[in-house]
């Protein structure tokens, strides 16, 4: 399905007053391909099948076996209503990934629904950034490969609730293998960082100039350290003895500590000598002189 901002493609319910669950759902099988660009999918999530497991989650507007590519879609008011026994309470999720699914997820809009908004037992893992997850039943599962929903828009300022590490969130829950912070909120200073964020590092949410500070001096002001997740109050955020603005300058990830032992430019020399000897990581042919700033937290 193949929509544009000036036609959108909707699958919706043929009722006049059309209400969740009027009708069942989409599904991307094993081996199939396609995606959905520019598609609502609402009122859907029925599944008057034999359930699987006799409560609890039993169905999804949106099933997820493969990798399309989902742009620009909405998925709104979803429920499962026919139940297999009155006895037994089956919900629906907004988008149910399975098996080796990794959809490609991007711009979309998940609202209204019963259960979870993505509910993820893929063993992929993927990547969720810059969509809106709110006013669910719950937020995002996973019980299978990591769902990397960072710079998610939850529907409130205090981002998703979570057992340990965010008690104090509102929206929608996060469970399992799921990375959410930092997420999207208020920005009362409009420097294009939340004020949840400067907060927590202590900045001032109405001075706008404290987003282009680099106050642990590592190549990256505070802007970009929100948008790289890293801690603007210290140097080297994975502790692999690299400074986060070089990792970062070279394309590496300042956050994970995956690369310090690599020699991506084959000359000999990890990345980490290359860091310390003020050498490109990717020529083999560089020279420098060891590099002078002291690592750590400021």
């Amino acid at each position: 399905a193949n929509g544009s901002e000036e036609n959108i493609i909707t699958f919706t319910s043929s009722k006049a007053t059309p209400t969740p669950g009027d009708w069942g759902y989409i599904s991307f099988e094993s081996g199939s391909s396609g995606h959905l660009k520019h598609t609502v999918l609402e009122y859907g999530g029925d599944n008057n099948s034999s359930p699987k497991y006799y409560s609890g989650l039993h169905s999804a507007a949106l099933y997820v076996n493969t990798s399309p590519t989902l742009d620009h879609v909405t998925v709104r008011h979803i429920a499962d209503v026919t139940h297999y026994s009155a006895s037994y309470n089956q919900t629906a999720a907004g988008i149910w990934i399975q098996g080796e699914g990794a959809p490609v997820i991007t711009n979309s809009t998940i609202h209204s629904v019963e259960s979870w908004g993505i509910y993820h037992q893929s063993s992929a893992d993927i990547m969720i950034q810059g969509n809106v997850i709110r006013n669910n039943g719950n937020g995002v599962y996973s019980s299978g490969g990591r769902v990397d929903a960072r710079i998610v828009d939850w529907g409130n300022d205090s981002g998703p609730y979570h057992g340990t590490e965010n008690t104090a969130g509102l929206a929608g829950t996060v469970e399992g293998n799921v990375l959410f912070f930092p997420w999207i909120g208020d920005d009362g200073d409009g420097d294009q960082v939340p004020a949840y964020w400067e907060e927590k590092f202590d900045f001032d949410d109405t001075d706008s100039r404290d987003g282009l500070l680099d106050p642990d001096a590592d190549g990256l002001n505070n802007l970009e350290e929100y948008r790289l997740w890293s801690d603007p109050k210290n140097n080297d955020t994975d502790g692999d003895g690299m400074i986060d603005g070089w990792e970062n300058q070279y394309g590496f990830n300042p956050i994970i500590d995956d690369s310090a032992l690599l020699d991506v430019d084959g000359d000999g020399e990890s990345n980490l000598t290359e860091f310390m000897q003020g050498t490109d990581p990717l020529d083999m042919n560089s020279r420098g002189a060891e590099f002078p700033l002291e690592i750590g937290s400021v």
